[in-house]
This record gives C-alpha cells, sequence and structure tokens, in this order.
C-alpha cells in the first residue's frame, strides 16, 4: 500500500478531478451508439479503477466534515 500526503485543498481540488473524469465518461459511455441505450457502453477497466479511487476521495473528504469543502472550492474557482 501506498500513502499519499495531500493538503486540505490538493485533496478537494483531486476530488474535483475526479468527479469531472467520471462524469465525462459516464457521458461518453451513454452516448456510444455501438451499444444498446440505456445502458450505453460498459465502464472499462480503467473507469472501473477511476471510480473506486474517486469513491476513497470521497470519503476523506466528506469524512466527519472536518474540511470546509464549500470555502476549498470557493477559492480554487476564483
Amino acid at each position: 500500500m501506498n500513502i499519499l500526503k495531500l493538503t486540505d485543498v490538493e485533496l478537494v481540488a483531486l476530488q474535483l478531478l475526479l468527479d469531472r473524469e467520471g462524469e465525462y465518461s459516464c457521458e461518453s459511455r451513454l452516448n456510444d451508439d455501438s451499444y444498446p441505450a440505456p445502458e450505453g457502453r460498459p465502464p472499462s477497466k480503467e473507469e472501473i479503477i477511476l471510480n473506486k479511487i474517486s469513491y476513497k476521495t470521497m470519503q476523506l473528504v466528506y469524512k466527519d466534515n472536518r474540511i470546509p469543502v464549500g470555502q476549498i472550492i470557493g477559492r480554487l474557482t476564483k
């Protein structure tokens, strides 16, 4: 197991990036005309791994509500 040390701001920024990538993947799968609706294309191995990492970072970001996510996002988007 590896450990990555991040500040609260870096962790929130990572979660925002993972959320955006997850949305892109989902839209891409659903809009793939080669597969029947409503499921679309099944997730790739990379997308499955991305979702698992996103789940773990989401748990850290919102654990005990100790990270002021709203304030951090406000600073990141200015």
